[in-house]
């Protein structure tokens, strides 16, 4: 599946998960933009495939950290592929570190960070503007996921912004995880809630985080999200 486009007196080809990602790009610089946010300093994705959106993001937000969570064997695909689509990226690969205890992030020098899902609780001052899960939460084992979320909760800053879109059920793992179920606590805003662009069986949820419980706490919601 591709698409060939023009812009400028120039023809670029397109293939699906391009789209994906450009649309998901332009979610987050326009929303950023409209509800006059900073522009975010740190970056976090959790789950984040070959690094298509990574690189899409880099390019939009240039001054912006990028720290992606994965598998130790996806960290090595999304290297290869960050580094050939930008060679002047500083990547930092956490790779070789057995723990992250000793690991400040605030004493690095990178422009994207690359971190094993092993040790990053250990990982000292991961703060973040703005975090990223599209279509792996559902994949996940549901202690995982839920862990994940909470931790998000706890380290995001205040009027930071969570882009997630996953399956409304996710029917190809023992969990089957549902998004209605998802642990959100009550300090969430919604920005934006709906089916997702190109792929309707996923929901797309832009939320901002917030100081005090909101008026509709997002339970509310999910609670008439489908079951099947």
């Amino acid at each position: 599946r591709h698409y060939k486009h023009n812009y400028d007196n120039k023809n670029f080809n397109l293939n699906f998960d391009d789209l994906y990602h450009v649309y998901s790009s332009w979610q987050l610089k326009r929303i950023i933009k409209a509800i006059n946010l900073k522009l975010p300093s740190n970056i976090l994705e959790i789950g984040a495939g070959y690094g298509n959106l990574a690189y899409k993001l880099k390019t939009i937000f240039r001054n912006s950290r990028y720290l992606i969570i994965d598998l130790p064997e996806v960290l090595l695909l999304q290297h290869h592929y960050l580094y050939k689509s930008n060679p002047n990226l500083k990547i930092l690969n956490l790779l070789d570190h057995s723990s992250g205890k000793n690991v400040d992030i605030e004493e690095l020098d990178f422009d994207v960070l690359l971190i094993p899902f092993t040790i990053f609780k250990d990982i000292k001052n991961i703060k973040f503007e703005l975090a990223i899960n599209t279509r792996s939460f559902g994949e996940m084992p549901r202690v995982v996921m839920e862990d994940y979320i909470k931790w998000i909760e706890k380290n995001i800053s205040e009027e930071g912004l969570l882009y997630n879109t996953n399956r409304y059920v996710f029917t190809k793992s023992k969990d089957k995880n549902k998004v209605r179920n998802y642990p959100y606590d009550n300090y969430w805003e919604t920005i934006i809630s709906q089916p997702q662009w190109l792929q309707t069986h996923l929901h797309e949820f832009l939320l901002e985080r917030k100081n005090v419980e909101v008026r509709v706490p997002l339970s509310v919601t999910l609670k008439s999200f489908p079951i099947k």
